[in-house]
């Protein structure tokens, strides 16, 4: 029996032979509808016993045996298991899954093997003085990454002070730090991509340089752009996973973690688009009243129309499921709502009017054009 793998739990499966099983055969047959109740995949463990008892307790020749797959109302299983003999069995005797003492062994053997034998998990401390063989990676001021190889004069500080706290390497003027535009403890909290100090716009892409992020996107966004992939892998050092979003195809994908710093995305076909992804929370949309001609920001939830004004929508490409609503308060002249880059409303390609006070419109990015909703 595995620790990794454990076998199966089922709340009341329990059932009786249709037929007749002999010693030495692998397969059970149910009575009709009834192997619904055990599991389908993975091994689980059931006791055979006869009809003549009301529990396996009382039937002195009762059988384990593990399950390792049903088809229907057909079990297929390995024999006489945790010391039982097997026999042969008749219509109407029982089975039933249950939990045995081969089932607790293989927890409790899967928790020492996972925390030791004492009360506490199990931590391997290395003193500093035996690093001898470590190699860091960082970027430089031009944006390339560079090893720096032991001994050198590197700080590597974990968690230093209160929370939110950061991890980050240091060697000269070389420094890379968890932060989002700025790197300090109010904007770093959120858990935005790690960014090169002092440069507002870049961010580590796939494959290990910094890249300048989608056009419009906000600050704490990843924009990785493929071309004719069926599968892309993206490296990051957030120790998260974040929200991964795909744009630019209709294809089918997947989105697979495989650890804290990377993860894949697998299409059905060859697909051409961008990856987006976030950690953290970004500000909360902000309402606001203009009087003059106003031009959208990525921080607008809701723009108040106080005169006869111009709203300048940014571009929807990049900012797929963005929601903005725009009211009109005045009671004066129309307020009018112009696209970037004559990009449609719902495929209206004129501009949205708002004639009447209280007049308002929600709208929203299909990450092409948008959409009134």
């Amino acid at each position: 029996m595995s620790v990794t793998t454990f076998l199966l739990n089922q709340n009341f499966a329990f059932s009786t032979l249709a037929n007749p099983t002999i010693s030495g055969a692998t397969t059970f047959t149910v009575v009709g509808g009834q192997g619904a109740r055990f599991p389908t995949l993975g091994n689980y463990v059931c006791v055979l016993w006869s009809q003549s008892f009301s529990t396996p307790s009382q039937d002195p020749d009762r059988e384990i045996i593990e399950v390792t797959a049903r088809v229907s109302d057909i079990l297929t299983a390995t024999r006489a298991q945790e010391g039982t003999i097997q026999k042969g069995w008749i219509a109407g005797d029982n089975i039933a899954l249950v939990i045995t003492a081969g089932k607790v062994t293989e927890l409790e053997t899967a928790i020492n093997l996972r925390y030791g034998s004492g009360d506490s998990p199990n931590f391997n401390v290395i003193n500093e003085s035996s690093l001898t063989a470590l190699r860091l990676v960082a970027s430089d001021g031009s944006n390339n990454l560079v090893s720096i190889a032991s001994p050198a004069n590197v700080n590597m500080v974990l968690h230093d002070g209160a929370p939110p706290s950061f991890s980050y390497v240091v060697e000269g003027d070389i420094s890379l730090s968890n932060g989002s535009t700025v790197n300090d403890a109010t904007t770093a909290h959120h858990g935005f991509l790690p960014q090169l100090t002092g440069n507002a716009t870049q961010f580590l892409n796939g494959v290990g340089v910094f890249t300048t992020t989608l056009a419009g996107a906000a600050s704490g966004y990843l924009a990785q752009s493929f071309v004719g992939q069926t599968s892309v892998t993206v490296t990051h050092n957030l120790n998260g996973y974040p929200l991964v979003q795909v744009i630019g195809t209709t294809n089918s994908y997947t989105v697979t973690h495989n650890s804290v710093n990377d993860f894949t995305v697998a299409f059905d076909v060859a697909s051409t688009g961008t990856i987006i992804l976030t950690l953290g929370s970004p500000g909360e949309p902000q309402v606001g009243a203009f009087a003059t001609d106003h031009t959208m920001t990525d921080s607008d939830g809701t723009i108040i129309a106080d005169g006869t004004i111009n709203v300048n929508l940014l571009t929807a490409i990049g900012r797929a499921g963005r929601t903005l609503t725009i009211i009109r308060r005045y009671g004066g002249g129309p307020t009018t709502i112009n696209s970037a880059s004559s990009q449609t409303f719902s495929g209206q390609a004129t501009p949205l009017i708002l004639n009447s006070q209280w007049d308002s419109v929600t709208i929203q990015s299909d990450g092409s054009n948008w959409l009134i909703i």
